[in-house]
């Protein structure tokens, strides 16, 4: 059944709402909800990404959710905002965000292969001020890249 978009408005500014609260647990619940309408509706929020970008206040679990949440909105026209994202998140220097920013990189590079060029690139910008840490993480992520888009590098 397909929504109407005067509904897919409403639906969209009360997730918003939501995710802007300033409890991490109706901010939790609230994505959890969004990536199952995003899986309909993907381009949902695509005006609103910026209320998806991970906030120095969010617990690790919202951040978590929110970038995987990026993937499901990735496009073409949108890509360079939530590549500046994943940098802003991985110069927060934690291993777990970093992790997970590199997966979601690696499926934006899958998914929107018309971009593979500028996502691989700023992946091998990481590796250019990384401490030995980073560097465990930022390789399997190239490897993968690689795998799908061997002419890229």
């Amino acid at each position: 059944m397909k929504l109407k978009d005067g509904t897919l408005k409403k639906i969209s500014h009360y997730i918003l709402d939501c995710i802007k609260a300033s409890e991490p647990e109706i901010q939790y619940i609230a994505l959890k909800e969004l990536q199952t309408i995003l899986v309909d509706y993907p381009l949902l929020l695509q005006q609103n990404e910026y209320s998806l970008f991970c906030r120095h206040i969010d617990p690790i679990y919202v951040k978590l959710e929110k970038l995987s949440i990026l993937v499901h909105i990735a496009t073409d026209d949108n890509i360079h905002l939530i590549l500046n994202e994943f940098i802003e998140v991985v110069k927060y220097k934690n291993g777990t965000l970093t992790k997970k920013a590199m997966e979601v990189l690696v499926d934006c590079c899958i998914q929107l292969p018309s971009s593979a060029d500028k996502i691989i690139l700023t992946i091998s910008e990481f590796l250019e001020d990384a401490e030995p840490r980073t560097f465990e993480i930022v390789i399997p992520s190239i490897t993968v890249s690689i795998q799908f888009f061997p002419k890229t590098i």
